[in-house]
């Protein structure tokens, strides 16, 4: 892979199916009170939101997991693509 990393980004698929990155919104995007889809971190437990619009969202299985590193507190979170939620930040 070339380019510069995005340490924001989400690596999806496997070794055998990779999928390109997709994009979670900075914690200097999501605003107090408001309602983003994505999954609660499980060390700091804060909202981790995902950008919808970006292209690779677009036909996931409900079943891939999904790796990624929260904004807030840079740990690392595997997660299952369709457990994603509403949540208010």
């Amino acid at each position: 892979m070339t380019g510069k990393k995005n340490i924001s980004a989400t690596k999806l698929g496997t070794k055998d199916n990779p999928r390109p990155f997709l994009n979670i919104l900075s914690k200097y995007k999501m605003k107090k009170g408001g309602t983003y889809t994505g999954w609660q971190c499980r060390s700091c437990e804060l909202v981790v939101g995902i950008d919808l619009a970006a292209p690779a969202s677009i036909r996931i299985p409900n079943e891939r997991l999904v790796k990624f590193t929260c904004p807030h507190c840079n740990t690392e979170n595997v997660r299952v693509w369709g457990e994603q939620s509403q949540l208010v930040y």
